[in-house]
């Protein structure tokens, strides 16, 4: 149980400029253990594991939501939506507007589709 609190209290960090897991378990009060455990089970570092996680909320809230991006970025704890668009685009190569943009392409493309073979 005490790992579940751990877990959801590193999922709430707005972000860090921590080196290292052990600078970001001190940071934030967190036992290192947890980050040992967060490795060992997920295979990435503890700041990547927050990093997918928030991609991956950004990712949803882009594709079922009509939020601009300052608010999406405000719903996922960031003060300042430009560190938002800095990371979303570190970890997909996308901004989140691009990404956005895609989807609708894509939206667009299956439409054609659809109506070519009805």
């Amino acid at each position: 149980m005490k790992t579940i609190f751990y877990y959801r209290r590193i999922n709430r960090i707005r972000k860090s400029t921590a080196k290292s897991e052990y600078h970001l378990a001190v940071r934030f009060d967190i036992e290192p253990a947890i980050c040992y455990l967060i490795r060992t089970v997920t295979g990435q570092n503890t700041q990547q594991h927050i990093h997918e996680k928030v991609i991956k909320k950004a990712k949803e809230l882009l594709t079922l939501t009509n939020l601009t991006v300052s608010e999406i970025a405000c719903k996922l704890g960031f003060e300042h939506s430009q560190s938002f668009n800095r990371m979303f685009g570190k970890n997909t190569n996308l901004t989140p507007l691009d990404f956005r943009q895609s989807l609708i392409e894509k939206e667009k493309v299956v439409k054609t589709i659809e109506v070519k073979y009805i």
